[in-house]
């Protein structure tokens, strides 16, 4: 999964921070974007889990969550084990 993040266009109020299961997103305190904010920033790219949550809860649609054809084998992958379990 591959987030990506218009920062320009982020105020910064830190509505994906708060959804994110994984604790995966910061606001880059280090950073001020042309409108003045500090963007959101994401600290381990690899751990996205590709939820979309951060991308729902924007009110500005700046992030877009794109998943990897890794990403999606390891999703059908656990549909299969998932359905592998309840035939049991």
């Amino acid at each position: 999964t591959k987030l990506t993040f218009r920062t320009d266009s982020c105020k910064g109020c830190g509505l994906c921070v708060g959804v994110c299961p994984k604790k995966l997103l910061e606001l880059a305190k280090d950073v001020i974007n042309k409108k003045g904010h500090h963007p959101v920033r994401i600290t381990d790219q690899s751990a996205c889990i590709g939820c979309a949550f951060c991308a729902t809860m924007c009110p500005d649609c700046i992030i877009t969550v794109e998943k990897t054809e890794k990403a999606r084998i390891d999703i059908m992958a656990e549909k299969v084990l998932m359905k592998g379990n309840e035939a049991i």
